[in-house]
């Protein structure tokens, strides 16, 4: 039997103290060579997550946006569509992972019998952490962009015709003179986009001046309580209706994106991706943007331990090292985080007897 495993150093305190015969460790080079009364283990190394929040705003132009200041004294409304972005949020975490450069095999003669409650393990053949942070899934899926027709609300307009009076004079003769009688003729015209600006403006009018009557009990019924609260929240709602009509609609849509970086001795940074105002983030910059990187600074430098390889009766271990992990757009810091890093550590040896 053959298992795959990695062991964090805070469960190795838990193996020591229950392994009471001879085992042989190595570090493993040859996997054909593994004995069937043997475990793989691998140290663990560090992976560095970034996670970027961005924050999407759309401004669309209101379909009467040109009538705003004629109608409405509206002045500095949205003349055209728009789309920015700004980056809300970083996040940087650490998640563990198997070193594939670190892989070790103990072999037991007889395996223990209590080896079942000596490791824990998952069903990925790693050793569970005791916060169960496995569980967590860091897989995000980007939000997909609402295409509702942000102007779609039932608040209809009234007739899309209107009737014009036109009156017209006719010639007569009464008694040896020339009169004009007025003849009054009705026509039905198709009512244009400047109409529609009109009657929008007068209802917009119209329903802020209902919404202040009520407030102010001047009708002559008087709801309360819920029916009150209703009756406002209807009214609210088709105030912004008739005013997007004019402003425009503003909306703000969350974006999450997910880098992952396993940093080395002889590499401490890389470049994640790029961002602009203008496209948000980028995997290139054929766009135009500004390179989003992170960089990892050691806190000190450790003593390296020489270990063989290959041994009876003990585990190697890996310490963690402190370092400092920076997020930087262009050459300035949007977030900076503390971490241990595995692999900037030392391997040690961990005596089981």
């Amino acid at each position: 039997m053959i298992k795959n495993i990695a062991i964090p150093v805070f469960i190795l305190t838990t193996v020591s103290c229950s392994v009471s015969r001879d085992i042989e460790v190595a570090k493993l080079t040859n996997p054909q060579a593994i004995s069937s009364q043997s475990i793989i283990y691998a140290l663990p190394q560090s992976a560095v997550t970034v996670t970027i929040d961005v924050a999407r705003t759309s401004v669309v132009k209101g379909i009467y946006a040109d009538y705003a200041l004629k109608y409405l004294s509206m002045a500095n409304v949205p003349m055209a569509d728009s789309e920015t972005y700004s980056i809300s949020n970083v996040n940087i975490e650490s998640k563990s992972e198997a070193d594939p450069l670190q892989y070790y095999s103990i072999k037991y003669k007889t395996y223990p019998d209590n080896l079942n409650k000596l490791l824990s393990m998952s069903n990925k053949g790693m050793v569970l952490d005791f916060a169960n942070a496995w569980k967590s899934n860091i897989n995000l899926s980007l939000p997909e962009p609402n295409k509702k027709d942000m102007f779609s609300d039932p608040y209809l307009l009234k007739e899309t015709t209107r009737e014009k009076v036109d009156t017209f004079y006719k010639t007569m003769m009464k008694d040896s003179a020339i009169v004009k009688l007025p003849v009054i003729k009705k026509q039905t015209q198709v009512k244009n986009t400047d109409d529609f600006a009109k009657e929008a403006a007068i209802n917009l009018i119209k329903t802020r001046k209902r919404k202040l009557k009520i407030l102010r009990g001047e009708y002559d019924f008087h709801p309360e309580g819920e029916a009150l609260k209703v009756m406002i929240t209807l009214l609210n709602k088709q105030e912004e209706y008739f005013y997007a009509l004019f402003a425009g609609v503003k909306r703000i849509e969350k974006l999450n994106y997910t880098y992952s970086f396993v940093p080395q001795p002889e590499k401490i940074s890389k470049d994640l991706c790029y961002f602009s105002l203008e496209k948000g983030i980028q995997d290139n910059n054929a766009l135009g943007g500004s390179v989003i990187s992170v960089q990892l600074s050691k806190e000190q430098e450790p003593v390296r331990a020489v270990v063989p390889d290959k041994a009876k009766n003990i585990l190697y271990i890996r310490i963690p090292m402190q370092a400092t992990v920076s997020v930087k757009l262009k050459n300035e810091n949007i977030a900076t985080a503390r971490l241990p890093i595995y692999q900037f550590g030392v391997t040690q040896v961990l005596p089981l007897q």
